[in-house]
This record gives C-alpha cells, structure tokens and sequence, in this order.
C-alpha cells in the first residue's frame, strides 16, 4: 500500500521521554479559534491527533488510533502534514488525547466551564482533526452537548454506524449537528440522498456540478442541519502532488 506522505509519530527535537513528560501535563486551554477556514466563521474548535497518536499508557509509549474507519482519507488529510506536524502541534494535540485517557470526566467538566465563559454563546467543532475512537468518547461528548445547551456542536466523521446507531436510539442532542465524511471504510452506510454528509472532489466546477455546497473555505453550512450535501476541494499534498483519484486507488486497493 502507497502512502501520498509520510508522517512523524513522535517530534523530531524530542526524546521519547520528553514526549512522556510533555503530553502528561494537562492542557490549560481546550478550545481554541482553529485553522485559517475556521477563523472565518469565530467558531470554536477541539482538536485530537490525525488518523493515530502516541499515548503514554503504564509509562509506556503507545500508539493508538483515533480514526478508525479513516480510507482514502489517510492519504491526503491535511492534519497530518504541514504545521500540525510541529513539535508544539504534536504535543498539544497528544495532550488533549493523553486528557481524555487520563480523566475524562476532568476533561468534560473543563469543556464546559469554557465554552459557559464564552462571552458570545459558541459554535464549537469537535474535531478538525481525528475522530470518535469508541462510544464512550462519542457520549461524553453528547453529555457535554447537553450540559450547553445554548451552544451549538458539530462534527465531520467517518463513524458512521456509530453514529447511526446513535440516531436511532434518540441519544442525539438536539444542537449537535452531524455530517459523515465519505472517504472512509463506512460509507456503504451513508444514504446520499437523506443523510448529512461531505464529499471530496478535484475542482470547484465538479462540486457545483454534483450539487453539493462549497465547504472548503467557510464552515458555518457545516453547522447548519438544513444543508445535507457538503463538498470539499481536494489540495494536494506537498510530497508527490499526486491526484485525488491516485491517493484514493493506491489506498483502497
């Protein structure tokens, strides 16, 4: 299996042991304002390692994934190159995951103190990168979901049975948005047609032309349930510039 790049699992300036150390420190601040895209909008955002991370576990260094259902996906996600690969990226992001392992419960009660003192009721994306890894993680998020209720939270994400499941047993909150992301080994499950969801395509005019909403540069039809078909322009990576077709036939094949 070709990959479209490489990725580092530990930062290059640190020791193994200063990685342990770094990422055990619990982080002062959660949400933060985002990527470029998301700075237009002044929403929120929460954001775990891309794809996998390492962990401390029983002071040990392990790794763990936090997309598992990602496919095609692996080989272009942009949180898994560019500045998301600095040493202060790396161990920020670790950190929040190490967080969540540690004290999840913590980590919740710290998720809502900030966004209730937010001086402007917020719109929070969980996740810019990564994803829900198992269904405890999903529901501590729908606990933190409900304990804001003023607040709106939304996702991009390749769990869809997950998800679905979820649905179907109304533990949805109601100001919890959700959009599946094709790309992944799910998305036999997703209907086109009736679920929310977001596509990658090579062009603009390939968008239009299949009807779904520009997304790439503004994300606020993300969080509004009204819009259902989501597209995203694909970028190439720097190393290889290989099309979206190439990655997506290397890494499913």
């Amino acid at each position: 299996m070709t990959k479209a790049f490489k990725r580092r699992d530990l930062p290059t300036s640190m020791t193994a042991d200063e990685f342990k150390a770094a990422i055990k420190v619990r982080p002062t601040k959660l949400l933060r304002k985002g990527n470029s895209k998301l700075k237009k909008t002044n929403f929120q955002v929460f954001t775990l390692p891309a794809h996998h991370a390492m962990i401390v576990q029983d002071n040990e260094l392990v790794q763990m994934k936090t997309c598992n259902s990602a496919g095609a996906c692996a080989g272009f996600c942009f949180a898994q190159m560019g500045t998301y690969q600095f040493k202060n990226s790396m161990v920020a992001h670790a950190r929040n995951l190490q967080y969540i392992i540690d004290a999840p419960f913590d980590f919740a009660d710290q998720v809502i103190s900030e966004v209730k003192n937010k001086r402007k009721v917020p719109t929070v994306r969980i996740h810019d990168a990564g994803d829900f890894f198992n269904k405890a993680y999903r529901d501590l998020w729908f606990n933190i979901a409900r304990s804001c209720s003023e607040a709106t939270f939304y996702i991009y994400t390749k769990e869809v049975h997950m998800f679905k499941d979820a649905q179907s047993k109304n533990l949805v909150p109601e100001n919890f948005h959700i959009v599946f992301s094709l790309g992944g080994k799910q998305d036999h499950l997703v209907d086109l047609d009736n679920d929310r969801h977001s596509r990658v395509f090579e062009s603009l005019e390939d968008c239009e032309a299949e009807g779904y909403v520009l997304s790439s540069n503004d994300d606020s039809n993300a969080a509004n349930p009204q819009i259902k078909k989501l597209g995203l322009v694909f970028h190439a990576p720097a190393e290889g510039k290989k099309s979206f077709a190439q990655v997506e036939s290397e890494l499913v094949a």
